[in-house]
Order: C-alpha cells, then structure tokens, then sequence
C-alpha cells in the first residue's frame, strides 16, 4: 500500500485550500455578475474557474495515487478516505462541467450564469464537504490511535513537582544552605536600594 506521510504537511494543506478558495471566488464572481450583468465579473469567475480545475487536479493527485496504487487488504482508514476523494472529485467535475458550459463566452458573456451558477454552488458543496470529512476522519482515527495506546498500558508520565525532585535526586546538603542565603542576600540587597 502506498503512504503519503506528507499528506498532513502545510503544503498539502495548502494545495487543498487554493481550489476551494478559486472554488468560493469562481460561485462569488457568479453570483455578483447574476446580479450587476457586469462582464468583467464573469470573466473573474470564469478565469478562476479555469484556475480552480487545473490547481483541483494538481491538489487531489496523491489522494487518487493512493487509492490507484492500494493493494486489496486495505485498512479502513483508507476505506474510509474514498469518500471524500469520490466528493472532491465530484466538485472537481462540477467546476469543469461549468466551464465547458461556458467556453466560448469570454467575449459575449451568457445572458444568464444561473446554470453555472447553480452547478458552481453544487461544487462548491461537494468540495467543502469533502474537506470537513477528511478532517472528520483524521480527527477520528488519531482518537482512536490514542485510546488504543492507552488501552495497551501506555499512559503519560506523571508531573514531576518540584519538592518530588529535590527528594528524588540527592543534592549535596552544603547546597542548599547556600541557596537559602543567597536568597536572603538578594533580599537584603532589595532592601538597601
């Protein structure tokens, strides 16, 4: 089975959240071009639209090696990662369906976005989705790794007190004196200035 450790780094964090930011901007873009019929909105959207795809595609690759490369005795962790690689992809073909939609159109917008529009909301929910569940189930398979380790006996050790450490480790006993007075002198010192 193929591991992607990396997969929890920033960067992948990073490479999901550029589409589904180009994914909010294409359906905004959309929506504000419904309503001010200004072109200039509907190629923003468009623009990141076609942006979207490409970063789209760049950003759910490992997820689809993964499952590609995966040899049948699959744990369920990777069971359950489909899901939301299914639902990425999904809004993946959300957006791409909208911008063969409206190819063609950069010069002469559409008289009406509502069908891309309501494709792009389509998307937008499947990617959003995608992305809570696959925290879902990181979240979920890290608690259960937690409670199974507690389970076999491993536990946190216990605080360690100051006074349990002094009594713990042998100090020389001219060493504490010394402290005490150095404490008292500094004190002194804090009352002649």
């Amino acid at each position: 089975m193929v591991h992607w450790p990396h997969a929890r780094c920033s960067i992948m964090r990073l490479a999901v959240g550029i589409p589904l930011g180009l994914y909010l901007t294409t359906v905004v873009a959309y929506l504000v071009f419904q309503i001010s019929r200004d072109a200039a909105w509907f190629r923003a959207g468009y623009a990141a639209n076609v942006v979207a795809i490409w970063v789209g595609l760049v950003a759910i690759m490992p997820s689809f090696l993964q499952w590609l490369l995966a040899d049948e005795r699959q744990t369920r962790v990777v069971q359950c990662t489909r899901a939301p690689l299914w639902m990425s992809l999904l809004g993946l073909v959300m957006f791409t369906a909208v911008a063969w939609m409206q190819d063609g159109s950069w010069i002469e917008p559409p008289e009406d976005a509502m069908p891309g529009l309501a494709l792009g909301l389509v998307g937008l929910s499947l990617a959003y989705s995608a992305s809570c569940f696959a925290m879902l189930v990181r979240l979920v398979t890290s608690a259960r790794s937690v409670r199974r380790s507690f389970e076999e006996g491993a536990s946190l050790r216990e605080p360690i007190s100051f006074e349990k450490a002094l009594r713990d480790h042998s100090m020389p006993a001219a060493v504490v004196p010394i402290a005490g007075e150095a404490i008292a002198d500094s004190s002194e010192l804090a009352r002649a200035a």
